[in-house]
């Protein structure tokens, strides 16, 4: 067993940039009444996707300031310290953590937070939330367990 998590520890070393490949929720076209966390939460999305992590973060924090309970803000917001460096996997953790507190069933943060276990070498953690994931019917369990499959299976090839 300790062969295993070694190996799947070495493994997860070129992870961060596989895991990074999700998605964050769609942006649509602000509203002029559009309430100020829902225009901050769009700006982040695109700057997402335009590439400009350091903005998206910013726009997500300011979306959350605004209204503190927004679970799709808070995962969002994780996913974006995930991708932009490996210091900001603590902060990270506490986004998807406060995301599954406002909605325990999120589907975004259960696999965001799965694959953060993964990065991290907890592949048990992981797999609580590839079940809890697979309880609510979610597609992106599949998602999650493949990602877990593929860590052991390459840990076990070593």
């Amino acid at each position: 067993m300790i062969r295993i998590l070694a190996a799947a520890l070495l493994a997860l070393a070129t992870a961060p940039l596989a895991l990074g490949a999700g998605s964050p929720a769609t942006s649509r076209s602000p509203a002029r009444d559009e309430p100020a966390h829902l225009r901050y939460y769009n700006d982040a999305i695109n700057a997402e996707r335009g590439g400009d992590l350091v903005r998206a973060v910013q726009m997500y924090r300011r979306s959350i300031k605004e209204k503190g309970d927004f679970a799709d803000a808070r995962n969002n917001l994780g996913f974006a310290l995930r991708k932009i460096a490996g210091q900001q996997l603590d902060e990270a953790m506490a986004e998807y953590v406060a995301a599954l507190r406002i909605e325990p069933a999120h589907e975004g943060a259960l696999e965001y937070q799965g694959e953060l276990f993964l990065q991290r070498g907890e592949l048990r953690k992981a797999m609580e939330n590839v079940r809890a994931l697979e309880r609510i019917g979610s597609p992106e369990a599949a998602k999650l367990k493949a990602l877990v499959d593929k860590v052991v299976a390459e840990a076990q090839s070593l």
